[in-house]
C-alpha cells in the first residue's frame, strides 16, 4: 500500500478506481463502514449508487454515444451540497476518468489492483462461454488506462493491492483511516476490517444474478 495525498481538505469526494471483480466493492464497503456516504442508492453487497451511475453517458445500442454529462454533474452537485465528504465507485469509469475528474470537487482517489489472472478466472466462471485469455488482454489494457491516469494524479491517491488487503486487513484499515483523516480507534478499525473478506456470499450471489440478467434476451 502506498499513499500520496495533499493536506486533507474540509470537503471532497473519494473515488474508488479499479476493475470489475477487482476489489472495488471491498473498498466501497470499507468506506461505508467508516460512515462515508456512498450515494442515495448505494447498497450492499457492491455499494454502487445506481442513481449516480445511471446518469453516466454510455454507449448507445446503435454504436452512438450520449455525451451529455448534465445529469451526472447535477447529481455530483447535489451530493456536494449535502455532504462535506462522500464517495462512489463504478469500475467501468476507466474510459472517462479525466472527464469525471474535471467535474469532481476535490477528488481523492483509491486505486485498487488485483492479479489479472484472478480477475479473468472469476469472470470466466461467470461467463464460461467467453475466452479466458481475451479477458486477460482486456483487463491489462484497462489497467494501462488507469495507471496513466493515476500517474497524472498521484498527488491525491491511495494505491492498494487487493491481495494485500485480504491478507493484512489491520494494516489496510489503518491506512484507509489515515488517508480519510479519521482518528484511529479500535472500534473504527474493527468496523472496517469486518467488511473485508474474499467473495462474500451475498456478493457472489449478486454477480451471478447480474450475469444472468445480461444474458436475458431483449
Amino acid at each position: 500500500m502506498s499513499r500520496n495525498a495533499l493536506p486533507h481538505a474540509t470537503t471532497g469526494c473519494y473515488v474508488v478506481v479499479g476493475l470489475a471483480r477487482g476489489g472495488t466493492s471491498s473498498i466501497a464497503a470499507a468506506l461505508h463502514a467508516l460512515g462515508i456516504f456512498m450515494g442515495d442508492l448505494a447498497r450492499a453487497p457492491n455499494y454502487e449508487d445506481r442513481k449516480l451511475i445511471n446518469t453516466i453517458p454510455h454507449t448507445h445500442p446503435l454504436g452512438l454515444k450520449r455525451r451529455d454529462w448534465t445529469e451526472f454533474e447535477a447529481t455530483l452537485r447535489q451530493y456536494d451540497s449535502q455532504h462535506d465528504w462522500w464517495g462512489f465507485k463504478y469500475p467501468s469509469l476507466h474510459t472517462d476518468l479525466e472527464r469525471v475528474h474535471r467535474l469532481l470537487r476535490n477528488p481523492r482517489y483509491i486505486f485498487i489492483y488485483r492479479d489479472v489472472f484472478a480477475i479473468s478466472s472469476r469472470r470466466s466462471q461467470i461467463y464460461p462461454e467467453h475466452d479466458h485469455f481475451r479477458f486477460m488482454r482486456d483487463y491489462l489494457n484497462r489497467y494501462g488506462k488507469i495507471i496513466q491516469f493515476a500517474d497524472r494524479h498521484a498527488h491525491s491517491a491511495l494505491h492498494v493491492s487487493y491481495e494485500k488487503v485480504l491478507t493484512n486487513t489491520d494494516e489496510f484499515s489503518r491506512t484507509l483511516c489515515e488517508f480519510c483523516n479519521f482518528k484511529i480507534e479500535p472500534e473504527i478499525l474493527k468496523a472496517v476490517s469486518s467488511v473485508i473478506m474474499p467473495s462474500p456470499e451475498k456478493y457472489t450471489a449478486w454477480t451471478v444474478r447480474h450475469a444472468n440478467s445480461k444474458r436475458q434476451p431483449n
